[in-house]
């Protein structure tokens, strides 16, 4: 006797019916009828009385029944004790987040997170984009969340969302009466951008390449209000994300999407590639993804 029999045995008490069993079971209903035969070989008694409508307990299976429960029920005990005992679903996850990551998802997502589960701490330390990718590379934390990066060696990227990406362009540079804009007609201007710690930063600078320019920066900052300044003072044009250009309210300034679908903000968790994902990652990934 074996507990997958016993299993078997309570469902089909159950659901008085073998045909609903295998189903409930995700088995053939022929490999169920075999299981519990050999169950009534084995203890040499009948389990169930056939019916036109299903099947009932006999005797032996009432007190069988009632036996299995308990033995399943102290099954489950145990396996919660193990489970706990070595901290399957206890610990302390060390993030590292990229800049604006967190605001594009959900502020509060983390204090969220901490409160269904109570037994897992985050540690969390903020860093730009690249920053945060050579600390996963080393070992150094668990966990990133940042943007997609433009190297994979020796990571692994799992997408969690994308945002649309935006020129950002004072009102009275000519480039503000288009509806969308391409990488071709940036050619002559002037860029303020994001640092070279910054993905976006590199992405610019691709796209730019791509439609057969270098593009002309004229001053970088991780400092998102200083560039949208720079914006609004017409020094310069500016690429940024959809969830920021949310909250410019300068009337001077105005908002351009790329003609180009494939430009996006591609946010995601960031493993050391080859890593071992551990159960109390696993579930802050998927209440993340979820």
């Amino acid at each position: 006797m074996d507990i997958k029999q016993l299993k078997y045995f309570v469902q089909v008490s159950k659901d008085k019916s073998f045909t609903l069993a295998a189903k409930s079971l995700f088995i053939t209903q022929q490999a169920l009828s075999k299981t519990i035969k050999n169950l009534e070989d084995e203890l040499g008694v009948q389990l169930f009385y056939r019916t036109s409508r299903g099947v009932n307990l006999t005797e032996a299976g009432d007190c069988l029944l009632e036996k299995s429960k308990h033995l399943l029920n102290e099954l489950e005990s145990i396996t919660n004790e193990i489970k706990d005992k070595f901290n399957l679903q206890k610990g302390t996850i060390s993030l590292c987040v990229a800049p604006g990551v967190l605001r594009s998802l959900s502020p509060n997502i983390i204090i969220d997170f901490c409160d269904t589960y109570a037994d897992i701490r985050i540690k969390k330390y903020e860093y730009n984009d690249l920053i945060c990718e050579n600390y996963i590379k080393k070992g150094i934390f668990d966990i990133g969340c940042s943007i997609l990066p433009s190297n994979l060696d020796d990571i692994d990227f799992i997408p969690i969302k994308s945002e649309e990406l935006y020129l950002i362009v004072n009102a009275k540079n000519p480039l503000s009466q288009k509806k969308k804009i391409t990488f071709k007609d940036l050619a002559n201007e002037n860029f303020v951008a994001f640092d070279n710690n910054f993905e976006l930063r590199h992405l610019l600078v691709s796209k730019c390449k791509e439609a057969g320019f270098t593009p002309n920066i004229i001053f970088e900052s991780s400092d998102v209000a200083l560039l949208n300044k720079l914006v609004h003072l017409n020094k310069g044009i500016f690429i940024c994300v959809e969830h920021v250009i949310k909250d410019i309210n300068e009337k001077d300034i105005c908002f351009i999407p790329f003609s180009d679908k494939c430009f996006k903000w591609n946010i995601g968790f960031i493993l050391k590639k080859g890593n071992q994902v551990s159960p109390i990652l696993k579930t802050f990934m998927n209440y993340v993804l979820e």
